[in-house]
């Protein structure tokens, strides 16, 4: 098993426990790994490759943390992007 799977494994073991605090809503890890699996099809359908680099623009949100997994566990190369300041990038 490839220390990824392993990963989301753990926590979907971890099922109703508190993972995420967004604003104020708090996402369980069962949500998490559900968004990350969300991504995963998104990911195959839009013929994302094992390999290819991905700039991710985004910040610590439910939806960007459950698509940084989705890529690692495609094997993406990641270029994470917290920046608003579009000079930056």
């Amino acid at each position: 098993m490839r220390s990824i799977d392993k990963f989301i494994s753990t926590l979907l073991s971890y099922e109703s426990r508190k993972a995420i605090l967004e604003g104020e809503k708090m996402h369980t890890y069962s949500e998490l790994v559900g968004c990350i699996n969300k991504y995963g099809n998104l990911l195959n359908e839009f013929k994302i490759k094992s390999g290819e680099i991905v700039f991710l623009l985004g910040d610590y949100s439910l939806e960007s943390i459950s698509l940084f997994f989705s890529l690692a566990n495609n094997n993406n190369i990641i270029v994470p992007v917290t920046s608003e300041n579009t000079e930056e990038l």
